[in-house]
């Protein structure tokens, strides 16, 4: 069962693959936070989140966020333009801004995004949850790692069911 907001996420996917840990994954990230932090200051909060944080399988990508007000997300935006150009257009503004980067052929996405919107509440709540649940940890990677080759549509739907699981929704 999905929320409406989950399923309209849904609705618009593709197609998703899985491979395994990439041990260069926090390399990256630190040298993204950096390069953030230099744009943005060291009160703004940067995180890594994604499978590359949690070592496990993924779709080769390192996820950062940084969360913060409704009313600093445009100033954010702005600024990171700056740094990393106009991020693709998005029907989620108001919840999130993301932009993509490559670094050394690993796809980086930093999303920008409303600390209080319900959507980044839930997905930190699950994240933190499986960061200290190994066995959480280990079906997620596992669930990942059968779905992949999937349309990209079912590879998330698959992830939102286990994710709404351990929330409780």
């Amino acid at each position: 069962m999905f929320t409406p907001d989950q399923q309209k996420v849904l609705n618009h996917l593709d197609k998703g693959n899985v491979h395994p840990f990439n041990p260069d994954s926090e390399a990256i990230f630190q040298e993204m936070k950096r390069k953030i932090a230099s744009t943005l200051g060291a009160d703004i909060e940067v995180l890594h989140r994604g499978s590359t944080s949690l070592g496990i399988a993924g779709q080769r990508e390192v996820d950062i966020y940084i969360p913060v007000q409704d009313s600093q997300m445009q100033e954010v935006v702005a600024k990171l333009q700056e740094l990393f150009g106009i991020p693709p257009k998005s029907i989620y503004e108001s919840e999130r801004v993301k932009f993509l980067q490559d670094a050394n052929g690993v796809r980086v996405e930093i999303m920008v995004v409303n600390r209080d919107h319900k959507s980044w509440i839930e997905g930190e709540a699950a994240f933190k949850y499986i960061e200290s649940h190994p066995e959480a940890k280990e079906e997620y990677e596992k669930l990942k790692i059968e779905a992949s080759g999937l349309p990209y549509k079912e590879y998330q739907a698959k992830k939102v069911e286990f994710l709404n699981r351990i929330l409780g929704l």
